[in-house]
């Protein structure tokens, strides 16, 4: 009798769109290819989710997002359903298993602070940089035991030539997010072939 599957058969895996996400037991293997010193590539801010009613008439919420200073906190401490907004960094990476530029949207403190340990240690290239090594980033748990690690991943190296054309070529502008008063545009394909920059800030 045959089997019913073929040997080498293996389940399609679900896309990710153009933003990472995990779920529990995930783990994503990126590099980071930004610096917060070119908004297009990086920006951090407050984030915050609203209620509101649709056009249906339910009731919803979105997020709405502001540049980090002080008057945004304040502003948006009075919209938040909780009255607490998320402090959040919007960063561009490279996914090294889909092959494709996405945007990272961070709001948990561990791991900014892991990524700021890596991007200040020598031991991982020029200190500041964080895009010469690829980083694993892992998911276990659910709601209040959700937990995330990280862990670089040598070589130390540069970003490909080929990495960085297909950035470019996604037209990335994270500054997107805080357009039509903070609710968004998309951030991809925004900057027309003029705009586009082959001096990334990496």
């Amino acid at each position: 009798m045959s089997n019913f599957l073929k040997a080498d058969y293996e389940e399609p895996k679900a896309s990710t769109g153009d933003w990472l996400k995990f779920e529990d037991g995930d783990t994503h293997k990126i590099r980071l290819c930004c610096s917060f010193e070119d908004e297009t590539t990086a920006v951090m801010g407050w984030e915050a989710w609203e209620a509101y009613t649709n056009e249906e008439g339910k009731s919803s919420n979105r997020p709405v997002r502001r540049p980090y200073n002080a008057e945004s906190l304040d502003e948006l401490m009075e919209r938040d359903r909780d009255g607490k907004p998320k402090h959040f960094w919007c960063v561009t990476v490279w996914h090294e298993t889909e092959k494709k530029p996405m945007l990272w949207s961070i709001t948990q403190r561990t791991i900014q602070k892991a990524l700021r340990e890596f991007a200040e240690s020598p031991e991982w290239g020029e200190v500041g940089d964080i895009t010469t090594f690829a980083i694993n980033v892992k998911r276990t748990g659910e709601g209040l035991d959700t937990k995330y690690s990280l862990m670089a991943i040598p070589p130390i190296a540069k970003v490909s030539e080929e990495v960085l054309s297909s950035i470019i070529d996604a037209s990335i502008d994270c500054r997107e997010l805080f357009a039509k008063d903070g609710y968004g545009e998309n951030p991809f394909g925004v900057n027309s072939s003029e705009e586009k920059n082959d001096g990334m800030p990496f």
